[in-house]
């Protein structure tokens, strides 16, 4: 699957944040994964969540 697709079944709630974290790692994604889930952490929990596993010291 491709980023886009990971990211909308993450905020619909189909898959978990560590599930996210997860695949985003194993299609070596994280980087890109960050950049796209600042900006919605604020608004989708299951963002925020996931974005503390993959970047855990970085602060929003």
């Amino acid at each position: 699957m491709d980023l886009t697709t990971y990211v909308t079944e993450l905020t619909a709630g189909l898959i978990g944040a560590t599930a996210f974290a997860a695949a985003v790692r194993q299609t070596g994604q994280t980087s890109d994964a960050v950049r796209v889930l600042v900006p919605i952490a604020g608004h989708n929990e299951a963002a925020a969540e996931a974005l503390s596993r993959l970047a855990p010291g970085l602060r929003r």
